[in-house]
């Protein structure tokens, strides 16, 4: 078992928030919100900027909806790292199994809820050097990583945060090209609300970072032990297991037979 310390912070919105701050977490008090536009990557972005974080230390930046979300406790994050992780470089929570089983990666099935997002996110990716085409991209259980809820060493964040200067660099005008601005920062969809693209391209770095840096190792909680989404593809748990495996066996293997099998098996669900 690992004896990893970890510190989990919630990032406290408001007065509710930070009253209700779940045992065992620190608060981070962002009631000034002075860059709503980008929700939490700002109050972590501060945080991973203005402190040194400790080698030997993992850390978490989560929302309020953390625990809503997961109906996980500080005390079951804790028992997952310290008995699951082996020197990996983040351990990551992600719900919604359903979400990221059915789609073959996490920027497909932004496609279906924020439309343009698989877009925004390569031009970002080609502006920024990362090699890789997020059309093929499989990504499954294993590093599919929804809403920032990454517990992670200060070598992840150090990486997510260059990567964060860059997205916001693109975002606020300072780096990229015009047409990547335009998209980061045109609203979409969001249940009810409109945010800009840039928050689910926001969400999506740390699934990225996976994908494109192999020096990155990730534990991952079982998603199917979390809840899924509140979708009507959360009445396919068994097909969503299946696809989960055909896509981790195909990155494992290579073959493209069960990319075959899975997509057969996906379409038979989202028609």
């Amino acid at each position: 078992m690992s004896s990893t310390p970890i510190e989990l912070r919630q990032i406290c919105w408001s007065d509710e928030t930070l009253a209700s701050l779940p045992v065992g977490f620190i608060p981070i008090d962002h009631r000034h919100n002075d860059r709503p536009d980008w929700r939490e990557l700002w109050p972590i972005r501060n945080f991973v900027r203005s402190h040194s974080l400790r080698d030997g230390v993992m850390y978490g930046f989560l929302s309020p909806k953390f625990s809503y979300k997961t109906g996980l406790s500080y005390e079951q994050v804790e028992a997952f790292i310290a008995a699951n992780r082996h020197d990996e470089d983040l351990a990551f929570f992600s719900p919604f199994w359903d979400l990221s089983s059915f789609a073959l990666n996490v920027f497909e099935q932004g496609d279906m809820f924020h439309p343009r997002l698989m877009e925004t996110a390569q031009l970002f990716a080609n502006e920024v050097g990362l090699d890789v085409d997020l059309t093929q991209a499989v990504t499954h259980s294993g590093n599919s990583i929804f809403c920032n809820y990454v517990v992670g060493t200060c070598r992840f964040w150090e990486k997510w945060l260059d990567l964060a200067d860059r997205l916001v660099a693109c975002a606020d005008g300072n780096a990229g090209s015009a047409s990547l601005r335009a998209l980061l920062n045109q609203d979409t969809r969001y249940g009810e609300q409109r945010l800009p693209r840039k928050i689910f391209v926001m969400e999506r770095l740390p699934t990225l970072l996976l994908l494109t840096d192999p020096e990155l190792t990730a534990s991952a909680y079982d998603c199917f032990r979390l809840p899924p989404s509140n979708t009507p593809l959360n009445r396919f748990f068994k097909e969503a297991v299946s696809c989960d495996a055909l896509k981790r066996a195909h990155v494992t293997s290579g073959s493209p037979a069960y990319l075959h099998t899975y997509r057969t098996l996906r379409n038979s669900i989202i028609h």
